[in-house]
C-alpha cells in the first residue's frame, strides 16, 4: 500500500509522468473502440454526408459543411484564447485569498465573470454538437486549440528559466508555514522569518508581540519591525 501511494505521488508531482500515463490510457481506449468497429462508424467520416448533422441541420453539401468548419475553427479560437486570458485572472487575481489588490473595480470584476459564464454556457451547446457530429470537425478544433495553447504557453514561459533545484527549494519554503510557537521563538531570540509581506505573517507577529509585551509578561522581547503589508 505504501509503495502504491509513493508511486501515485510520484506521478502526481511529475507532470511529465502524468502526461505519459494519460496518453497510455488514451491509447488503450482507442484500441478497445477500434476493435469494436469505431473506424467503420458514421462518426469517422470526412466532408459532407447524409449522416452528418449539426444542431439538427444535415450537412450534405460542401457549402453547409464549409460554413460549419469555419464556424468551428473561429469558435475554437476565440473560446480558447479567451479562456487562456480569463481563467488565470479568475484564479490568480479574483479568487486568490492572499491577494489584496485588483486591476479593475469590483463592478467590472463581477461583470467580467458573469458575462464570461453566460457566453461559455451558450457556446458549450455548440461545442457538444461539434464533438458528436464528425471527426473532421474535432480535428479542426484540435488544430486551432494546439495553436492557441502554444501561443499562451509561450507567453507564460517567456520570462522563466529552467532551474529544477531552485524550483524545488521555492516550493519547500512555501510549504513550510511556521506556526505561532515557531514565530514566538524567533521573536524572543531576535531572529525573524523572511519578510514575505504577507498579511498572515504580519498578523501572527503582531499577536505574538502583543502577548509578549502585555503588562505582567516575563518575556524579554526585543523591539522588532513588522513586515510591510504591501
Amino acid at each position: 500500500m505504501t509503495k502504491c501511494a509513493t508511486c501515485f505521488n510520484s506521478v502526481f508531482d511529475d507532470q511529465r509522468l502524468m502526461v505519459l500515463v494519460v496518453w497510455i490510457w488514451l491509447g488503450t481506449v482507442l484500441a478497445i473502440f477500434t476493435e469494436m468497429g469505431l473506424l467503420q462508424s458514421e462518426f469517422v467520416r470526412f466532408g459532407p454526408s447524409e449522416s452528418c448533422k449539426y444542431v439538427g441541420i444535415t450537412l450534405n453539401t460542401w457549402r453547409k459543411w464549409g460554413a460549419v468548419a469555419v464556424f468551428s475553427a473561429m469558435s475554437s479560437f476565440w473560446n480558447d484564447i479567451a479562456e487562456e486570458s480569463l481563467e488565470p485572472f479568475f484564479i490568480n487575481v479574483i479568487r486568490d485569498v492572499k491577494g489584496r489588490y485588483i486591476p479593475f473595480s469590483k463592478l467590472w470584476c463581477h461583470l467580467v465573470t458573469q458575462l464570461w459564464t453566460i457566453y461559455a454556457s451558450i457556446m458549450s451547446i455548440f461545442g457538444l454538437y461539434t464533438y458528436f457530429s464528425q471527426i473532421d470537425f474535432m480535428i479542426i478544433k484540435l488544430v486551432v486549440a494546439l495553436a492557441v495553447q502554444w501561443f499562451a504557453t509561450y507567453r507564460y514561459l517567456r520570462n522563466k528559466e529552467c532551474e529544477p533545484a531552485k524550483f524545488a527549494q521555492y516550493f519547500r519554503q512555501h510549504d513550510e508555514i511556521p506556526d505561532d510557537n515557531a514565530l514566538q521563538a524567533d521573536v524572543e531570540s531576535g531572529d525573524l522569518p523572511p519578510q514575505t509581506g504577507g498579511a498572515d505573517d504580519t498578523s501572527k507577529l503582531a499577536r505574538i508581540v502583543a502577548r509578549a509585551t502585555e503588562p505582567g509578561s516575563k518575556q524579554n522581547v526585543p523591539l522588532v519591525a513588522l513586515p510591510p503589508r504591501d
